[in-house]
């Protein structure tokens, strides 16, 4: 490697002309996969965490702050702290002040990100390798299918994607010296990275001993590296402040970010983990009540409201936290050897094939796409990503290649983006693997296949034959290893027809919904959920026999949970089946005593069955509750 130049080459009009057309193809990838992406129904009808993230920045734009009507509980973001990391929402919140409510304006923020970020990511690769590769690296992250994919959610990989490129490119700069600026400039980036997904903060010591390093090899010594620390730091520590702060004014305790680490952790380590699902362990999903295999931020209030009368003590959200967490580590500190095999699997799932689900079934959206069906998949940028780290050897050079115009210092940017990624990587070992994390990662690699696609056009160019022949028969050899899935994964896609059925019975497209909750529960008879989901939208299609004969298969595959019997109970009252949805309502107000329509049907059972004592009591517990529920105001 050439550490030796000092400069990187600016860019001739022919280079510039090239960047261009490069984002005017990312640019047409996106047009044509629009009319797909504006008529799924998960766009229109957000789930999980992007209703989540829609209700928070609405919330922030607007000041309605009542939750959607099918959320679990209010999560009363004004008076918490964060939840879920707060960077994408405040941004999306920006977007909603600037443009209105509207659908769109969102999807062309997160094209304008990545976008950007492929521009950057050109500045980047030009560093590390020269302008041939980064002009194939920044080719390849404009078209790559996954984040046009992502764009079109309410969720943060575009937002994450610029600005990780955006630390790293001015980390990079510090090869040329430590300036204020560009000290400052990787700081800010990493900081407000990390209000987007606080797994960022695993690179800060990664930054930060690699500028040292330069700093004593480069640079003269303690005198840059104090300016490095300071800038950076400085920097960093600035960008964090006001969401630490905030926290500590509404909750009176300092969470650094979010109160969701330690739930995450406890799901990822717990004796029914798998590593892939963020589902709730047995014994926390039977005490709480919740149906499903999954549940959102929306549930955590019930989370921890739950858990703070199981231990009888008024826990806040800080206090879950820290149990969750105590929770997780005792159970590793139990059984390191079974944790390091899991770890294990996580890493063979992070770089495996598999796109993994994580609120969205991305493979069976990928395979159902007319075009997004056509792009690099996993495998084969890392495949590329290999050829082009060999091609960085000395042994792969030869001298009947051209050589590039001015060769760039490679070793020391090559390093750095190599120990982002692992650093990245290693701060999901803990929790559990999903596609949408791992995305973040997918771009920098493409930095490589870049410099191994150039370097392997270029032996062709100087009639190397066997050489290249060689390098693409390695390349696709490593390919096929690695589109071989190393760990069996569950089958996802009961799960894929049922979230498309609950965003199409949101949008009220009811026929659809209840055809596709019958697919799902073809795949998986057994979950309670779909069963309960189908009645409700057979209740609303007015179909009572086949909604009653729903409720009542997902109460008997599911008797501890509380929605179904409050369903079935509420379908008895209109039935007028009093005695019936007398027996309902009370073991739904047993299991769940924290919903007031619940009291309220209660309540009205009662009074029909000549019950008024019991029937008031219900009444006011009712109007307790609906009054504790009031949307949370901002202070």
């Amino acid at each position: 490697m050439n550490d030796s130049v000092k400069t990187t080459p600016k860019p001739n009009r022919a280079a510039i002309w090239s960047v261009a057309l490069i984002l005017f193809a990312g640019l047409c990838l996106r047009l044509a996969y629009w009319p797909e992406l504006v008529s799924a129904a998960t766009f229109r009808v957000p789930t999980t965490d992007a209703s989540y993230h829609q209700h928070w920045a609405r919330g922030l734009a607007f000041g309605e702050w009542a939750p959607p009507a099918d959320a679990a509980a209010d999560p009363r973001i004004p008076a918490q702290p964060f939840f879920r990391p707060p960077g994408y929402p405040y941004v999306l919140a920006a977007t909603y002040r600037l443009f209105g409510y509207r659908p769109y304006p969102p999807v062309w923020l997160n094209m304008a990100l990545d976008l950007g970020g492929a521009l950057l990511t050109f500045f980047l690769a030009r560093r590390a390798f020269g302008q041939g590769p980064a002009l194939v690296a920044a080719l390849l992250v404009s078209v790559y299918w996954g984040l046009a994919y992502f764009e079109g959610m309410l969720l943060e990989p575009a937002l994450l994607f610029f600005l990780m490129a955006a630390m790293l490119l001015a980390c990079s700069k510090w090869e040329d010296g430590f300036g204020w600026a560009s000290a400052g400039a990787a700081g800010l980036a990493t900081g407000l990275g990390a209000l987007v997904r606080p797994n960022l903060l695993a690179c800060v010591p990664v930054c930060v001993g690699w500028g040292l390093w330069l700093a004593w090899r480069k640079h003269g010594g303690w005198k840059p590296a104090a300016r490095l620390l300071a800038g950076y730091l400085g920097a960093l520590l600035l960008a964090l402040a006001p969401a630490t702060w905030r926290n500590y004014r509404v909750g009176g305790e300092w969470p650094v970010l979010t109160t969701n680490g330690g739930i995450n952790l406890y799901v990822a380590n717990h004796p029914q983990a798998d590593g892939t699902t963020s589902t709730l362990p047995r014994e926390l999903k039977n005490l709480v009540g919740l149906q499903g295999t999954e549940w959102t931020s929306f549930d955590y209030p019930h989370i921890v409201a739950a858990l703070s009368q199981a231990r009888g003590q008024d826990m806040t959200a800080v206090d879950a936290d820290r149990y969750f967490r105590r929770q997780a580590w005792e159970f590793v500190r139990a059984d390191p050897r079974r944790a390091l095999r899991r770890a294990w699997t996580k890493t063979l799932l992070f770089w495996g094939p598999k796109e993994l689900a994580n609120n969205l079934v991305v493979a069976m959206d990928r395979q159902r796409s007319r075009i997004l069906r056509w792009g690099l998949d996993f495998p084969a940028v890392l495949a590329t990503a290999l050829l082009g780290l060999a091609a960085c050897l000395p042994a792969m050079r030869t001298r009947r290649a051209p050589a590039p115009p001015a060769p760039p210092r490679r070793g020391a940017t090559v390093a750095l983006i190599l120990l982002v990624l692992a650093a990245y990587f290693a701060s999901y070992l803990p929790f559990f693997i999903a596609a949408r994390y791992r995305l973040a990662v997918v771009p920098f690699l493409l930095v490589f296949s870049g410099q191994g696609i150039w370097t392997w056009l270029r032996w062709l160019r100087a009639r190397q034959y066997a050489l290249a022949i060689g390098a693409g028969a390695l390349t696709l050899a490593a390919y096929g290893l690695l589109a071989t899935p190393q760990v069996p994964t569950a089958a996802e896609a009961y799960l894929w027809h049922g979230q498309q059925a609950l965003a199409l019975e949101q949008a009220r497209r009811y026929p659809e919904a209840a055809d596709m909750y019958r697919q799902a529960i073809a795949l998986k008879p057994g979950e309670a959920a779909l069963h309960n989901n189908l009645g409700v939208v057979l209740r609303n299609m007015g179909d009572p026999a086949g909604a009653l004969a729903a409720f009542q298969q997902a109460v008997e595959l599911g008797p501890a949970l509380a929605q179904p019997r409050a369903n079935l109970a509420q379908l008895q009252l209109r039935m007028n089946r009093l005695a019936e949805a007398e027996n309902n309502y009370r073991a739904a107000v047993r299991l769940r005593a924290d919903r007031p329509e619940w009291w309220q049907g209660f309540g009205d059972v009662l009074a029909r069955l000549g019950k008024s004592a019991e029937a008031e009591e219900c009444y006011r517990r009712a109007n307790e509750l609906a009054a504790q529920r009031a949307p949370a105001r901002p202070r």
